[in-house]
């Protein structure tokens, strides 16, 4: 936020030494600086008005426009949000850095992206509002020609397959398993990773 300046002070403060004393000087340049006042006080309104994190109401859908985001039933909060990542989709070169921060700023948790060779890119998401219209962001932010997908898990953590780090941790599965290294039980797949 920008500060107001008090600009008839400011500029009587400057005034030289051998005017310092008449009120007929200071007079006149203080009508002149209450006039560069009020249009700062004016020019600051214009400024706050086009200040995402200020506006309101039609203030922001005037900002949504200059975007290129719809309100589409959204609140000030929700459209704020929107209107952030609207900006960074417009101002995205496609890197993964680009798509990785519009997940974040949609409010996407646990958001990884992978590449696959020659030209696609996969997103796993934890947990976003409005997943589908995140991905439409996505898509409008990934460079052309690049396929895209983005799935989401609920949560990226809890939902992945790990295997043990120890030996004997768990049990083995005679049908799905794939066995163990040190012994000669498991599962049908025993004998698939060498």
């Amino acid at each position: 936020m920008i500060e107001a300046v008090d600009h008839v002070a400011d500029g009587l403060g400057q005034a030289a030494g051998q005017y310092e004393n008449s009120t007929l000087f200071r007079a006149w340049v203080a009508s002149f600086l209450e006039q560069v006042q009020d249009l700062d006080g004016v020019v600051l309104d214009v400024l706050a008005s086009l200040d995402i994190e200020q506006a309101e109401g039609t203030q922001l859908d005037r900002l949504g426009d200059i975007v290129g985001e719809p309100r589409s039933g959204y609140g000030d909060v929700a459209y704020r949000r929107a209107i952030r990542v609207k900006i960074r989709v417009n101002m995205s070169n496609g890197t993964i850095e680009d798509l990785l921060t519009i997940a974040r700023l949609w409010g996407a948790t646990e958001a990884d992206l992978q590449e696959y060779y020659p030209a696609a890119l996969q997103m796993h998401v934890g947990t976003a509002p409005e997943p589908r219209r995140l991905h439409q962001r996505l898509l409008q932010a990934k460079p052309a020609g690049v396929g895209h997908q983005t799935i989401y898990s609920g949560s990226l953590t809890s939902a992945r397959f790990t295997l043990s780090a120890t030996h004997g941790a768990g049990s083995v599965d005679a049908d799905r398993g794939l066995g163990s290294a040190y012994t000669a039980d498991g599962g049908r797949l025993s004998g698939v990773l060498v």
